[in-house]
C-alpha cells in the first residue's frame, strides 16, 4: 500500500513489486529516477494489481494514471474497456480532472467509428449499472482521433485555465521536447469556456501537467 505495508487482503488493489538476483542498476544518468524505483531492493514498477485468494495477480492499471474521486481510487483501463463495449467507440482515454466536491472526476475523450453517431446521454446509460456511479466520467469530449505516439499509445496532457498565451508556451514546450510532430489539440473539460485540457501525445505520460 502507499505506506509500504504488504496487501494481505484479496482483490485489494496495491503497487506491484519485485526483486531477485536479476535486477535492473537503475536508469542511465537519472539517480533521481533511480532513487523513486529501486528501494531498499525492490523495484517499485508503478503497476497497479490486485491478488486473487488462489494467489493469481491481476493488472488493473498503472498508479499514476488512478484517480481518486470522493476518496475511492478510479483506474481508467476498467471505464474505457466498459466504453470499448460500446458498438459506436473506435478509441477512447479515460483520465481525472479537479472537481470541487469529489476532488477529482473521470473524463472521457472518445472517438467514433466512421458512419456512426453516439451521444453523451447514450454513454452514460451504457454505462449505468456497468459501473460503480463514481467510475462513470463526468464530462465525455468527441474527437476524430485521440492523439497516439510512434508506438500506438494514447496520451493526455491536463493543464487548465489556459489563455492562448499559455497555449501556445505549452504548445512550444511540448515541442521542444518531442518535436514537431507533437500538435496539441485544446479541448473544455468542464462547463466553462475558460476551463480547458490539451489532448497530446506525451510520451509515457497519461497524465502530466505542464508548466
Amino acid at each position: 500500500d502507499d505506506d509500504g505495508r504488504e496487501i494481505t487482503t484479496p482483490d485489494t488493489p496495491g503497487e506491484l513489486l519485485w526483486s531477485g538476483p536479476q535486477l535492473f542498476s537503475g536508469y542511465w544518468e537519472n539517480p533521481q529516477e533511480t532513487a523513486a524505483t529501486l528501494v531498499d531492493g525492490w523495484v517499485h514498477t508503478g503497476d497497479m494489481a490486485t491478488v486473487d485468494k488462489d494467489g493469481f495477480y491481476y493488472i488493473v492499471g498503472r498508479k499514476k494514471n488512478m484517480f481518486i474521486s470522493g476518496g475511492e481510487n478510479v483506474f481508467p483501463p476498467e471505464i474505457e474497456s466498459a466504453l470499448y463495449d460500446i458498438e459506436a467507440v473506435r478509441e477512447c482515454c479515460v483520465f481525472g480532472v479537479p472537481d470541487e466536491k469529489w476532488g477529482e472526476v473521470g473524463k472521457a475523450v472518445v472517438s467514433l467509428k466512421p458512419g456512426m453517431i453516439l451521444t453523451r446521454g447514450e454513454i452514460l446509460s451504457a454505462l449505468d449499472g456497468k459501473l460503480a456511479r463514481y467510475k462513470i466520467p463526468k464530462y465525455i469530449t468527441f474527437v476524430d482521433d485521440v492523439p497516439k505516439n510512434n508506438v500506438g499509445k494514447m496520451f493526455i496532457v491536463n493543464q487548465m485555465d489556459l489563455d492562448h498565451a499559455d497555449f501556445m508556451k505549452v504548445q512550444t514546450q511540448l515541442r521542444e521536447r518531442f518535436g514537431n510532430s507533437v500538435v496539441p489539440i485544446l479541448l473544455p473539460i468542464g462547463e466553462g469556456p475558460s476551463y480547458h485540457g490539451v489532448v497530446n501525445v506525451l510520451e509515457n505520460k497519461a497524465y502530466e501537467r505542464v508548466n
